[in-house]
């Protein structure tokens, strides 16, 4: 994961903003009346290439590209329709309704349109065995449009957030696998499955393919960055570059 400047779509954006906006105060005035929310997908989806220019055609938690037959999804940080405790549909969070009844989170509806919490996601750490509809926190949960969400402590990395995410991460740049070095490093691993065999393997098979021409042009000069955000998975390049070129002088590791 890199971290990802967070800026307000643009004015070429304006229509799809304004509609979201609208969208967005009629699901919370139905929720509010007690009429089942209903999403419109057509409306996050819109936004799809603007978050592919923003995240440079990479997962926005594993860093793959896209590849043949596959698609990167746009992915809610927080989920939109409900949340659980584990990657079982079963498994929701429930929440103190009206009269004191246990009910099931309704998930963040309120922010299924919002730009700031739509990213780009594989279909491995979005589906399946991945995130689905977890998002464990650990300060007191939203839910509903006026809870504060600063007071949640999210324990998923958000790449929009995460200035420093190596802080939460380490790797010995050979085998292909990160380890969690904080708490939210680990539970990102944990949710995304962020050491799956074939992501594993694919980071290890980039690393072998790239570590010559990176360590040439480490000798060779001049200013330009040697592991580039665009790379897939460059933040594991870069950590593993690190970790197998320490003997280096600290002038030739400050290029990187």
């Amino acid at each position: 994961m890199i971290h990802i400047q967070q800026t307000e779509p643009g004015t070429e954006w304006e229509d799809w903003k304004q509609k979201a906006d609208k969208e967005t105060r009629q699901i919370v005035e139905d929720a509010e009346k007690g009429i089942p929310v209903k999403l419109k997908t057509g409306i996050w989806k819109k936004l799809k290439p603007l978050l592919e220019k923003r995240f440079k055609k990479k997962c926005a938690y594993c860093e793959g590209k896209y590849i043949a037959g596959t698609s990167l999804d746009v992915e809610h940080y927080r989920p939109k329709a409900k949340v659980t405790t584990n990657k079982s549909p079963n498994s929701t969070i429930k929440i103190t309704g009206p009269g004191g009844k246990k009910i099931d989170h309704p998930g963040y509806y309120w922010l299924a349109y919002n730009w700031k919490n739509l990213l780009l996601s594989c279909p491995k750490c979005n589906r399946e065995n991945g995130k689905m509809n977890q998002f464990p926190i650990k300060g007191k949960r939203a839910c509903c449009p006026g809870d504060s969400l600063n007071d949640e402590e999210p324990l998923l990395m958000n790449p929009y957030e995460e200035k420093i995410p190596g802080q939460h991460f380490s790797t010995t740049g050979v085998d292909g696998y990160i380890k969690g070095e904080t708490r939210k490093g680990t539970k990102t691993i944990e949710i995304c499955d962020l050491n799956r065999e074939s992501l594993r393997i694919s980071r290890q098979e980039e690393w072998n393919k790239r570590k010559l021409s990176l360590v040439l042009n480490l000798f060779q000069g001049g200013d330009d960055k040697i592991v580039t955000d665009d790379m897939e998975y460059s933040y594991y390049l870069k950590e593993a570059l690190l970790k197998n070129l320490e003997a280096l002088p600290q002038e030739a590791i400050n290029r990187t």
